[in-house]
């Protein structure tokens, strides 16, 4: 974006700085807040809007993924609280996955024996 620099070479602290700042929207949002996620969509679409005025409008395919990715996390933190709490005792996903590697479905073992029937009688 050549348009939106200044007319001075050097160095510009300001890349830095929405850098961190918008680093420190995303770990807001990992932590699932809702106050993170409107914040990072409309830092975002006032930098937008900014360099509309600057450099004159663009609307390319980019810019409106980065946007509607912003807004999906928006949904998605007030969709995350709007979950009910989870009930005591329900085991994660590392727990559910060793247990069925231990006790396969019933669908499986369907279909080992009947693998074992064929290859019996072949």
């Amino acid at each position: 974006m050549e348009v939106l620099r200044g007319t001075t070479e050097g160095f510009d602290a300001q890349p830095f700085v929405s850098a961190i700042l918008f680093a420190g929207i995303a770990f807001g949002i990992y932590r699932k807040s809702r106050i993170a996620a409107i914040s990072a969509l409309v830092l975002y679409l006032v930098g937008r809007g900014y360099a509309w005025v600057k450099a004159g409008p663009y609307v390319g395919l980019i810019p409106v993924v980065v946007t509607l990715a912003f807004l999906h996390g928006v949904r998605w933190t007030f969709a995350y609280h709007k979950l009910p709490p989870r009930p005591a005792g329900l085991p994660s996903l590392a727990q559910s996955f060793a247990a069925l590697a231990q006790n396969p479905p019933e669908s499986e073992k369907v279909a080992e024996k009947a693998e074992e029937g064929n290859s019996a009688g072949a």
